[in-house]
């Protein structure tokens, strides 16, 4: 589903309760899309590292948008909760304008680009690299 800045539809469907999440990240980022996924290697990385989830010598990390494999990467994780105020406080308390990512303890995972392209292939070498990395 496509949401606007605010959080609200552009098109037919009811957002979910986490758009405004969603917003907030844009907002914060500078983000042209966000994009959130369910997958369950975020959430074993989370487990394993509850203060962050460190990435290094890894090739993949150049397509997350860094400009050598060995600098290291340190993904935020935030707890869960229903509140979508005080998850979007915890997300800016950890917000690293170098890393287009945030996980979701227990949830998933959210990661953003300047557009959905971008954001999408983003996510797809996250995905890469925390399958590695919990492996």
């Amino acid at each position: 589903m496509e949401v606007d800045a605010a959080g609200l539809p552009t098109g037919p469907g009811v957002p979910s309760a986490e758009a405004g999440l969603h917003a907030r990240i844009a907002a914060v980022s500078g983000a042209g899309a966000v994009v959130h996924v369910h997958a369950l290697a975020p959430v074993q990385a989370a487990e394993r590292w509850p203060g962050g989830v460190p990435l290094r010598d890894l090739e993949m990390l150049k397509g997350f948008g860094r400009a050598a494999h060995d600098d290291l990467v340190t993904i935020p994780v935030v707890q869960n909760g229903q509140d979508m105020r005080v998850l979007g406080d915890a997300f800016e308390r950890g917000y690293r304008a170098d890393t287009p990512a945030l996980i979701v303890a227990r949830h998933g995972v959210y990661v953003w680009g300047d557009d959905l392209r971008q954001a999408r292939h983003r996510l797809e070498c996250l995905e890469w690299l925390l399958r590695f990395v919990v492996s």
